[in-house]
């Protein structure tokens, strides 16, 4: 759809998408690119996933109202690469992902594509618009 399209939306119509509910849900990775986030530009890893199914601790009334925006949900999941922080992406692909280490981590990251695990999500005021919520990974688990 073209932007021009997009454009003839009514205004009325126009509603943000309802969060992903709190709790845990089963993901997949769909793909992965390398990046640069926050106020220092810092590089890092972003896994893009794809929501499974939820776990049984996350409340049926959330989810039934969130079910239309769910089905379009691209929750990412961001590993910053630093020497700091190296340790944590190694902990991902192997504890998490059971990726089998070899020489690098650059040779493992190919292989991070369909791999599935649960991604613990929590919400919080968006920064934008502290009235409304936004839905973030608080944890991951292996499954």
């Amino acid at each position: 759809m073209s932007y021009k399209d997009l454009l003839k939306a009514r205004p009325a119509d126009i509603i943000p998408p309802k969060p992903i509910p709190p709790g845990p849900f089963k993901v997949r990775i769909a793909s992965h690119e390398f990046s640069t986030a926050g106020k220092k530009n810092t590089e890092c890893v972003n896994f893009s996933l794809r929501l499974l199914e939820p776990g049984d601790e996350v409340d049926p009334d959330l989810l039934e109202a969130a079910k239309d925006d769910l089905a379009k949900a691209k929750p990412t999941h961001r590993v910053f690469i630093t020497e700091d922080s190296l340790w944590v992406l190694k902990d991902f692909l192997t504890n998490v992902l059971k990726i089998p280490e070899a020489d690098s981590l650059e040779e493992m990251m190919p292989q991070t594509t369909g791999k599935e695990f649960i991604a613990i999500f929590t919400q919080q005021p968006s920064e934008r618009d502290k009235e409304r919520m936004v839905s973030f990974i608080e944890k991951v688990l292996p499954l």
